[in-house]
């Protein structure tokens, strides 16, 4: 993958979690580095209709790797080395996980941008803070001014979160077929786009529950990230894509109460579950 030169001046960091970062200050190309690439046997991925609604993934109980807070300072720098740290539990959670389900599983990319530039091939508009390629299996986060403020603010570590899970989504081949449906225009696709949206919403919230008491997070700092999401849902921001404030709040709740990804199957839901 290559990033033009004007790409390069909001890129922080690139590679994967723990090998092959590329700074700004290297040359034009960023490569993948291990990126995607699978390290676990596995069976073979799912497809048709029942990757999404009866996917390996909903199966086996629940994410059990701890991720201990490490001080953070502030600052560019400090933002990247939180985001690095979130991705390698990330990494270690999911990998086991998926393993466990009987699923291929590489690591994605992590891109951690200084601004907006264009991402995918296509331009990263506000307010969006986070993109998941899953052509070249890359994420990207943004930086920005209150990430280095507050590296480790909680809104920082759902962000991470929520792209993650659509590269779980990838891995599970739930994108392949999903995408295969959006491409038709066949009727509810923006309904199918919120259930996909919905769901990421929910393993995000299985990977938050799961890392709770390691990261030692507070009961008000929760009831600050559910106000955050609440008003992010289309009812604020005009839109149709990713569902109501409130539901996007119940799925949250709901991958984080019980830190299974069994409970975020979005695809049986009832429609007012995902509007």
């Amino acid at each position: 993958m290559v990033l033009s030169s004007a790409g390069l001046t909001c890129l922080l960091a690139a590679g994967t979690a723990d090998a092959g970062v590329v700074r700004r200050a290297d040359a034009g190309v960023v490569r993948r580095a291990d990126a995607g690439v699978v390290r676990r046997a596995a069976g073979p991925v799912p497809t048709g209709v029942e990757a999404l609604t009866r996917n390996p993934l909903y199966g086996p109980g629940t994410l059990a790797v701890p991720c201990p807070e490490r001080p953070t300072g502030r600052g560019a720098e400090a933002a990247e080395r939180y985001l690095l740290a979130v991705t390698r539990c990330l990494d270690a959670s999911w990998s086991a996980y998926m393993g466990r389900a009987g699923l291929p599983f590489g690591r994605p990319g992590i891109g951690i941008m200084t601004k907006r530039c264009p991402i995918c091939g296509k331009e990263w508009k506000a307010p969006s803070t986070g993109r998941y390629c899953n052509q070249y299996q890359w994420i990207y986060v943004l930086a920005g001014e209150s990430a280095q403020q507050d590296p480790a603010n909680l809104v920082t570590l759902h962000l991470l979160a929520h792209e993650y899970a659509h590269h779980v989504q990838n891995r599970a081949g739930m994108w392949a077929v999903y995408s295969t449906m959006r491409a038709g225009g066949t009727q509810g696709s923006r309904e199918r786009n919120r259930r996909y949206e919905l769901q990421a919403d929910c393993l995000a919230g299985v990977f938050l529950g799961s890392v709770w008491r390691s990261q030692k997070r507070t009961g008000t700092q929760w009831k600050r990230l559910l106000g955050v999401v609440g008003d992010s849902g289309d009812d604020t921001l005009g839109s149709r894509s990713h569902g109501s404030g409130r539901n996007r709040v119940a799925w949250l709740k709901r991958g984080f109460v019980s830190v299974s990804p069994g409970a975020c199957n979005t695809w049986t839901a009832p429609a007012a579950q995902v509007s």
